[in-house]
């Protein structure tokens, strides 16, 4: 069920391989990332952020003027954020915290969180009233399968939305989509066919439910990255081949 908290979860130590950015544990207090901000012809604000181990919401239905009590997306659930990985070259939103609204309201927000096994689960959670509410988060990639990092999620309308992610080792580029608003989320689908290491990516769904995800890519015995891109038309099960793109310079 949706929830709004207010209280922090507890801290859970982070697994191997993470490190702590922001000085001393726990540090709640102070954003750590880049705020994400969206807002609706209506007059509501939603503004995103990571903070401490949290995720948190901040929301305003007069245009901005005032806002309510910060939210905890993560809520009761007790799980918790990844500041920034040791594997992360900055404390960026594209490495580990991305979000994404609707024109409904709907907010989609994916982060990194450890996973009690090991390694970092790829987490999504869902606000269908611009910001007030959260559902429990869902595991859209699991560390026990991938190693996700560099996350992009982009909103389509009738509930749907894609997140794209690399894996890092080997470092190929994978799409997954949810029809439900969240809820759930299909399987991830790898979208480029190469052996080449794959480095950026992101996604998009146009009005027709199409499915595009545009990606860089090695080129063999090269230090250049080459453009592609390719296309779903039934909602994220199949990609097309994906077309290499002409890009001016040495470098995508």
């Amino acid at each position: 069920l949706p929830f709004a908290a207010t209280a922090a979860p507890p801290f859970n130590d982070l697994p191997s391989g993470m490190q702590i950015l922001n000085g001393a544990l726990p540090r709640q207090s102070t954003p750590n990332t880049d705020p994400l901000v969206f807002g609706w012809p209506d007059g509501g604000v939603c503004i995103v952020r990571g903070q401490g181990y949290r995720l948190v919401a901040s929301h305003s239905a007069n245009r901005g003027q005032t806002f309510d009590l910060d939210v905890d997306m993560l809520g009761p659930s007790g799980r918790t954020a990844v500041i920034s990985p040791a594997f992360s070259s900055s404390n960026t939103v594209n490495e580990w915290l991305n979000a994404d609204a609707d024109r409904a309201g709907r907010v989609y927000v994916v982060a990194l969180s450890p996973n009690p096994s090991g390694g970092l689960d790829l987490i999504a959670t869902t606000s269908a009233d611009a910001g007030v509410h959260w559902g429990a988060p869902v595991v859209v990639a699991s560390a026990s399968t991938f190693q996700p990092d560099r996350i992009r999620i982009a909103a389509g309308s009738g509930g749907r939305a894609v997140v794209v992610f690399r894996n890092r080792d080997p470092r190929r580029t994978f799409a997954a989509v949810t029809s439900d608003s969240g809820s759930s989320w299909g399987a991830p689908v790898r979208v480029d066919t190469e052996g080449n290491e794959t480095l950026f990516a992101s996604g998009a769904i146009d009005g027709a439910g199409r499915i595009h995800v545009a990606f860089t890519q090695l080129v063999s015995a090269t230090s250049h990255y080459t453009l592609h891109t390719t296309v779903s038309t039934d909602g994220g099960v199949t990609y097309t081949t994906p077309l290499t793109l002409p890009v001016e310079g040495r470098d995508a």
